[in-house]
């Protein structure tokens, strides 16, 4: 999940990709209303400026937790808020950062603390994939969307921004556990759900007991997925009438080939997304969310699968407002209809 920037070569592939931003009402507990943002957004970058907007207003504290931080703008953004007293501190994936783009020789260049969750960076060995960050111990940013420029140019991506005093608690408790001792899947609360949960599949077990309620529709799009738990949920609504449409990211088809033929069998539909460039420049569709009768989100760093939610770093979160998830509905809709989707 390398999203290195490839400029003009890739500015094409982004400019008929939909993307949208989407402001909801304040939920109950909130002092401002969730916002959605959607990638690709090509070269006006909108997702990593909206990201530095709010950078850009801390004034006590910023905590980050990402797999992969490349973005120039948002290090300087980091940099700048550490040069004004804000306390700065960025926790990376070990494999990540010794890529020459990894911005950790910038950050700590600039003073700001970075550490880093020793990982190996092969394949199917566990990853530090958070994307998070906490602002003033009130704002949480999550969502599918690494730190990089490629994300917004050419990436399907999607960053929710959290105005919630819970959700953000949860959120600060995990980086603190994980910036002290390096444990995870400790702050697990309420709507929040993380890993590594071991034996628990605590991630898996949420996002099977949120589809279990599901009443009328399900929308999935998934980068992968790999969850027997999760498919034989979805299967399961489906065995009651319950619609069920899933996006995947055509390169991971084969990963996938179970989910795909288990929902097709049952009588769902699925869609592969078939993006530009290859190697390390390929687009890809990086979402990882799912919205429930056109009212629940689910989303965050996780794509469907056991071994992460066992081993590996990640975080879920189910956010309980409709006129959030109709942007996601919205979002999905216009990928499903684009000539980028696929029918299997």
């Amino acid at each position: 999940m390398r999203a290195l920037p490839c400029a003009a070569a890739m500015a094409a592939v982004a400019a008929s990709i939909p993307f949208a931003v989407s402001r909801a009402p304040a939920e109950a507990g909130s002092t401002k209303a969730p916002v959605a943002h959607f990638a690709p957004t090509g070269t006006t970058h909108a997702v990593e400026t909206a990201i530095a907007t709010e950078l850009g207003k801390a004034k006590k504290s910023i905590d980050v937790a990402m797999y992969l931080l490349t973005s120039e703008s948002l290090a300087k953004a980091l940099t700048e808020a550490h040069g004004r007293g804000v306390k700065v501190r960025v926790l990376l994936d070990g494999a990540e950062s010794k890529l020459a783009l990894s911005k950790k020789t910038d950050l700590l260049s600039g003073g700001v603390p970075v550490k880093t969750i020793a990982t190996s960076g092969g394949v199917f060995d566990p990853k530090f994939h958070h994307k998070f960050a906490v602002i003033d111990g009130a704002e949480t940013i999550a969502g599918s969307f690494n730190w990089t420029e490629g994300a917004d140019l050419v990436n399907y991506e999607n960053v929710v921004f959290l105005h919630d005093s819970k959700v953000a608690s949860a959120y600060e408790k995990e980086f603190e556990s994980l910036y002290s001792s390096k444990k995870g899947g400790t702050g697990s609360a309420g709507n929040v759900v993380f890993a590594p949960s071991g034996g628990a599949h605590a991630l898996e077990k949420r996002i099977s007991d949120e589809i279990a309620k599901a009443k009328k529709e399900i929308v999935v799009a998934m980068y992968e997925m790999t969850s027997t738990e999760c498919l034989s949920a979805l299967e399961a609504a489906l065995g009651r009438g319950v619609s069920v449409s899933l996006l995947i990211d055509a390169r991971n088809a084969t990963i996938s080939k179970t989910a795909i033929s288990g929902i097709k069998s049952k009588g769902g539909e699925v869609k592969k997304v078939v993006l530009g460039g290859t190697g390390i420049h390929a687009a890809e569709f990086h979402d990882k969310y799912a919205v429930i009768d056109g009212a629940r989100v689910l989303t965050g760093s996780y794509n469907w699968g056991p071994h992460q939610d066992a081993d590996g770093y990640e975080d879920l979160i189910v956010i309980e407002d409709a006129a959030l998830a109709k942007s996601f509905v919205a979002n999905f809709s216009a990928i499903w209809t684009s000539k980028v989707a696929h029918a299997h």
